[in-house]
């Protein structure tokens, strides 16, 4: 069949393609036409952090998802992933809505809150809901009303306080919303009429103003539903940075807003943890019900501000250990980084994009997909494994450099 096709091509229009993917497999992947590449880019990149994580990922299968937008088929059924969004929703209207007073509330108007936000959100949103959706929304209903209490207990306790939520890091108006709050991302430049520049939202941005040093010290959190674990290797090679990415936008850029912005840290807030299991004998009347939440993080190395987010030292709203004797810190290295420490890190992010830059418009796009020790290769779950002529074992990268890549 193969000599025939050979002989002449023209019997099957598709055979060219075919058969050039057969013979450059384990070639590199690079696209020739430049010029072409450039048209469909434009002069700048304007990506989001998830984009970015994509590309640092596997750069080829960037290439293929955002540039030339290739798509797998998809059924055509219902199935929304319900639980993260609806947890985002209520969890910024519950604080948006209530303001100040949201720290007063009550738990049986936190309840009452939460059971008007999600009628809201499911009216709008999941008209004809199935059994198992339905069964669904109520245990997000449970889990919600533990999780505002326990955003309550943080903020009564507090010195930082939520003043944005779903703020826009972009340099264009939102369409729907014109007049909306947003900052202009950082634009940089790779040196050869490019620009990349960083465009999102931000879940939430807490401040703490402190006039005598003339500062505001921003810390930008991030709800996550599932399991979540904060590494400061994995933001070497540009993955989990995406609050990092903001939080030294927020730094650069917002001073209009936040007059002597500076950056106070990150935090994840594991919105659905895994329940913890408990020994019955430990169980007792008096036993506090309320759930608490996993944190995971990066803060800035300076106790007056550490010690601002968890006034008591408890380590319940902060992700730190702190010793019951002494009250000192422990084991803080990956946790805590000093502003020299947050500075490395900008910097080293600002290379990753000025190098996605570079590499993409002279037409780098490689196959090369980022495996982390232990972890399974990107290309297990990737969408375009049959579209693709890497092999597993070749041009795999991998993450084994130390713990904390930014300590001096």
């Amino acid at each position: 069949v193969r000599a025939v096709l050979d002989a002449d091509p023209a019997l099957a229009p598709a055979y060219a393609a075919v058969r050039r993917a057969v013979d450059t497999a384990g070639a590199e992947q690079r696209v020739a036409d430049t010029a072409a590449l450039e048209a469909l880019l434009g002069r700048g990149l304007r990506i989001s952090p998830t984009r970015f994580e994509k590309y640092q990922s596997c750069p080829f299968g960037y290439f293929l998802q955002y540039i030339i937008k290739a798509a797998p088929r998809k059924k055509a059924e219902l199935a929304p992933n319900i639980s993260g969004t609806l947890t985002h929703w209520v969890l910024e209207n519950a604080l948006r809505r209530r303001g100040e007073a949201f720290k007063t509330l009550t738990p049986e108007e936190v309840e009452a809150l939460v059971d008007a936000l999600v009628d809201e959100y499911v009216a709008e949103n999941l008209p004809g809901m199935t059994v198992r959706m339905d069964y669904l929304i109520g245990r997000i209903r449970r889990n919600l009303v533990g999780l505002l209490g326990f955003i309550q207990r943080d903020l009564r306790q507090s010195g930082f306080r939520p003043v944005a939520f779903e703020l826009r890091i972009d340099d264009r108006p939102d369409a729907e919303n014109p007049d909306a709050p947003r900052i202009d991302p950082v634009q940089l430049a790779d040196g050869a009429g490019h620009t990349v520049r960083i465009v999102g939202t931000v879940d939430r941005v807490d401040a703490m103003p402190l006039e005598k040093r003339g500062k505001t010290y921003l810390r930008v959190v991030d709800y996550k539903t599932g399991g979540k674990e904060f590494k400061l290797k994995e933001v070497y090679y540009g993955l989990d940075c995406q609050m990092l990415l903001y939080l030294f936008t927020l730094e650069r850029n917002a001073q209009e807003a936040f007059p002597g912005a500076t950056a106070a840290g990150v935090e994840y807030l594991l919105a659905d943890p895994a329940p913890e299991s408990v020994d019955r004998r430990e169980l007792t009347e008096e036993a506090d019900p309320a759930p608490t939440y996993p944190m995971n993080g990066l803060l800035l190395d300076d106790e007056s501000i550490y010690r601002a987010m968890d006034t008591k030292g408890t380590g319940e709203f902060v992700p730190l250990s702190f010793s019951a004797k002494t009250g000192k810190v422990l084991n803080s290295k990956s946790t805590l980084a000093d502003e020299a420490k947050l500075g490395r890190i900008r910097d080293h992010l600002d290379g990753l994009l000025i190098d996605m830059a570079e590499n993409l418009y002279s037409g780098r796009i490689d196959a090369e997909p980022l495996c982390p020790g232990g972890g399974k290769s990107p290309c297990t779950y990737c969408d375009f494994r049959c579209a693709c002529a890497h092999r597993d074992g070749e041009h795999e990268r991998t993450i084994s450099i130390k713990d904390d890549p930014f300590a001096e």
